[in-house]
């Protein structure tokens, strides 16, 4: 929301991961942990062999990138490599929803060119698919608030949900919100009124509460 260009480092249980922000976009992320690693990436979706990954693995060095070799040699093809670069971003990204702790630090300033590939990919539904995999109720009341919460929409939802992959029963949500007005509705009354478990409108108001879809009215006392 700040639109912060800069490097979130993330550690916990000895795995160290690196989210690169461009403006707010997140345009890249780096994964220490081992299963996360390209070629292994590659390897599991069958776009290449062990013969051609082992091959491309021994001639790594002197800043050579395991992807230009296997384009280089023929292995791979430059759409399927972006196409693999991708997921494996957006893999390393979603494993982080369900980490419930360790440290993290945002370093602000310039993006280091040497270590970055900027990728354009839609960080707002990065966000969206991370937290629709959570399944902590805790967690996600904790950050909503308790069924007298109300909630409106924000001003700009319009922009934010534009091209998002908005299922069905969240859209019913919005309308809900938008038949409210700037009074809003509370969580207990969405939880009554919306064609949706009680969990998964929780699950959907914390994701656009993130993502600026929505703004909290203000809690009265708990009447649900």
């Amino acid at each position: 929301r700040r639109c912060s260009t800069g490097v979130l480092h993330l550690t916990s249980r000895g795995i160290t991961k690196k989210v690169y922000f461009s403006d707010g976009r997140i345009v890249f992320a780096f994964s220490g942990d081992p299963d996360d690693r390209l070629g292994d990436l590659l390897l599991r979706d069958g776009l290449i062999t062990l013969d051609q990954l082992e091959g491309a693995l021994a001639q790594l060095s002197g800043g050579k990138r395991l992807g230009t070799l296997l384009v280089g040699a023929g292995h791979l093809s430059p759409d399927n490599l972006v196409r693999g670069v991708l997921n494996q971003v957006k893999g390393i990204v979603l494993a982080l929803f369900p980490w419930e702790e360790g440290e993290y630090a945002f370093v602000e300033g310039p993006l280091p060119t040497d270590e970055v590939i900027t990728l354009a990919m839609r960080t707002a539904e990065i966000m969206l698919q991370g937290i629709r995999q959570i399944r902590s109720f805790s967690r996600i009341r904790k950050s909503v608030g308790p069924p007298s919460t109300r909630f409106h929409l924000a001003p700009a939802w319009h922009e934010v949900l534009d091209g998002l992959d908005i299922r069905d029963g969240e859209r019913m949500l919005l309308k809900r919100l938008d038949e409210a007005g700037p009074a809003g509705a509370s969580v207990g009354a969405m939880c009554r009124e919306v064609f949706l478990s009680n969990f998964e409108i929780y699950q959907a108001l914390w994701a656009f509460l993130v993502l600026g879809i929505v703004e909290e009215v203000g809690a009265a006392e708990d009447l649900v």
